[in-house]
């Protein structure tokens, strides 16, 4: 269980990782996220790139998908905490992405998962 967890908040960390690079989009077909690197690139008749979801295969142009971002990711997270000194200045914040085992918690203060 404990390797289960590990490589679960691993993934999480490569996916944070990977929207800090702007390279994860979301497809216009299948709606699922997916790393733009990871996307076949091939062109069109307009000799415009084109890109092939990693998991439905379908080929859309880079200005028809959806970018995500950091603030896309973390609304669909279960709850913040923000930390703030006496004096009221932002310390950091604790975010809960994940139940139900592992619960995970990014703590941005600590910079841990």
């Amino acid at each position: 269980m404990k390797e289960e967890n590990y490589q679960h908040c691993l993934s999480i960390a490569r996916e944070l990782e990977a929207i800090a690079e702007s390279d994860v989009y979301k497809c216009p077909h299948c709606f699922k996220r997916f790393r733009l690197s990871d996307a076949e690139e091939t062109f069109d008749e307009d000799d415009e790139p084109v890109y092939a979801c990693t998991f439905c295969g379908e080929k859309t142009r880079e200005d028809m998908l959806e970018q995500i971002t950091m603030y896309d990711y973390f609304s669909n997270s279960y709850d913040m905490e923000f930390i703030v000194s006496a004096d009221k200045e932002y310390k950091g914040i604790r975010i809960w992405v994940a139940v139900g085992g592992p619960s995970v918690w990014i703590d941005t203060t600590e910079k841990i998962i």
